[in-house]
């Protein structure tokens, strides 16, 4: 994000917003409600959130390999 907010002169704030809008999340509000839906619906602790999250990103980081 940082190098796409340098190279684009945009705050990565705005990059957020517009990535949001363009897959029909219409606002930081709306994304805010959504991450906090899941997490109640998860019903993980911070500790097994956190391994779930690193397992799925690397699993999708080496399926782009």
């Amino acid at each position: 994000m940082k190098k796409a907010s340098a190279r684009q002169d945009r705050s990565t704030r705005g990059i957020i917003e517009e990535r949001l809008e363009l897959n029909g999340v219409g606002s930081t509000d709306t994304a805010t409600d959504i991450v906090a839906r899941a997490r109640a619906q998860a019903r993980l602790e911070a500790d097994e959130a956190m391994a779930v999250a690193v397992r799925e990103t690397r699993l999708h980081r080496s399926a782009e390999d």
